[in-house]
This record gives C-alpha cells, sequence and structure tokens, in this order.
C-alpha cells in the first residue's frame, strides 16, 4: 500500500484544468485554450484532461521569457 503522503505528492504531478485555472487567476475555458494552441500539454490517459506540473513550469518559464503569443 502506498504511503499517504507519497501519494499527495504523486498527485501534484498532475493537476486537473480547474486547478490550473485557479493557480493562474483565469476561467478554465482559457485553460482549454492554452492547451488547444498547444502552449499547455495535458494527459489524456484518465476521463479527464491531467496537466504535467512540468507542463506548467515551462510555460512559466517560456512567457517570462517572452516566447509566448
Amino acid at each position: 500500500m502506498k504511503d499517504v503522503s507519497e501519494s499527495a505528492s504523486l498527485s501534484k504531478l498532475f493537476l486537473t484544468v480547474g486547478e490550473v485555472a485557479v493557480r493562474f487567476g483565469i476561467s478554465q475555458k482559457s485553460v482549454y485554450r492554452l492547451l488547444d494552441r498547444g502552449l499547455l500539454q495535458s494527459s489524456g490517459a484518465l476521463r479527464r484532461k491531467m496537466i504535467p506540473a512540468a507542463s506548467i513550469e515551462k510555460f512559466i518559464e517560456a512567457s517570462l521569457k517572452g516566447g509566448v503569443r
């Protein structure tokens, strides 16, 4: 059986569209637009889109460098 803290840390490797929207202070529709434009990546392996934390970090780095349009 997995340790509770291990499960909690694994769950933060991926975020839902709603969680990303809250973190960025934008609507879920805007998150879907970012996904459609390829600015964020998602996994469709589950019933709902899950966005890897690494994809969010890449997006933030690119936007700070002026690479996101």
